[in-house]
């Protein structure tokens, strides 16, 4: 074999080497790059997922709880600060219960009285208000009127708030407001905010203090307009 054929031979053998190395190294580079893709698939998959299961809560919530821009149950710094500002958007006295569902299921709750009605709201949890809710249902005996409670949360929660009450021996029927109509009708904007509504379910006073566990039945204001609500029968 003369040499230069050698040396081409064992240039070609060369080439072919490198071109297989190459090849072999594209091939590496290859499967890292899919591999690499894969786990950034996954990556987006896993991401995808949690950020459907989060706008899933946060709709539910919203839906459950119907709380998109309503917070009564928490009041903000600026109304414990400032309650005038929020009391701004309260209902005038003498207003009639809305005729919407929720204000029917209110009105299917009670008995007709002969003094009124005690509307509470208690938010989303009758067991985290500071209402003396006890001496609350005494109270209404007493002076004749009959207490019932407003939430926000849906029906089926309704009880678990139920037997809050019924641990406290408290009579009360529970209605649902979920799309918060009646509650941003009468401006309830913290938990524990009463409301006293004539037999014809006319609003007569309401309460003007976040400490929603002051003793507002032995006031004169309270009392005239109790007295206000059984002349109105």
């Amino acid at each position: 074999m003369s040499l230069v054929a050698f040396t081409r031979r064992a240039a070609s053998r060369t080439l072919s080497d490198r071109f297989v190395e190459d090849l072999e190294l594209m091939t590496i580079s290859t499967n890292s790059e899919q591999k690499r893709l894969r786990w950034l698939l996954r990556i987006f998959v896993v991401l995808l997922v949690v950020v459907c299961l989060l706008f899933y809560r946060d709709n539910f919530l919203r839906e459950s709880l119907a709380l998109p821009s309503f917070t009564a149950s928490r009041p903000t710094l600026n109304d414990l600060l400032h309650p005038q500002e929020q009391e701004k958007r309260d209902p005038e006295l003498g207003t009639t219960l809305p005729e919407n569902a929720t204000g029917a299921a209110l009105r299917a709750a009670v008995r007709p009285g002969k003094s009124g009605y005690l509307l509470i709201f208690v938010g989303d949890c009758t067991g985290c208000l500071k209402v003396d809710f006890p001496r609350w249902a005494k109270k209404a005996r007493q002076h004749n009127v009959q207490l019932v409670a407003l939430t926000q949360v849906p029906r089926e929660r309704i009880g678990e708030l139920q037997s809050q009450l019924n641990q406290l021996n408290v009579q009360a029927p529970i209605v649902s407001d979920p799309k918060v109509e009646v509650i941003s009708a009468i401006n309830s904007y913290y938990g524990g905010r009463a409301y006293l509504f004539s037999p014809r379910w006319q609003l007569e006073w309401m309460a003007h203090t976040l400490n929603s566990d002051v003793s507002f039945w032995d006031t004169p204001a309270f009392l005239k307009a109790l007295e206000e609500a059984r002349q109105a029968r």
